[in-house]
């Protein structure tokens, strides 16, 4: 086994429904080439999609497995 062997592939993906693409993948760069993904996103029709979506993986998720935490700079952490 070759431990200097890398292989990468970078992309830009949305949700999978109806107002994005058909695949869920905006844009993504040829394997093996460094290259910079640049894909124009409308973030309003993102907000929308996670208001009223037909899929809605984040209300969907299985939170006895996974937490979202962070710290906004305030005292201690806070969970979603």
């Amino acid at each position: 086994v070759n431990a200097d062997t890398h292989y990468a592939q970078s992309g830009i993906f949305t949700p999978l429904d109806y107002s994005f693409a058909r695949d869920g993948i905006a844009g993504e760069c040829t394997p093996n080439i460094e290259t910079l993904v640049i894909q124009s996103l409308d973030l309003e029709d993102l907000r929308r999609h996670l208001a009223q979506g037909t899929v809605s993986p984040w209300n969907d998720r299985r939170t006895d497995l996974y937490a979202v935490a962070y710290r906004d700079g305030t005292a201690g952490e806070k969970r979603i």
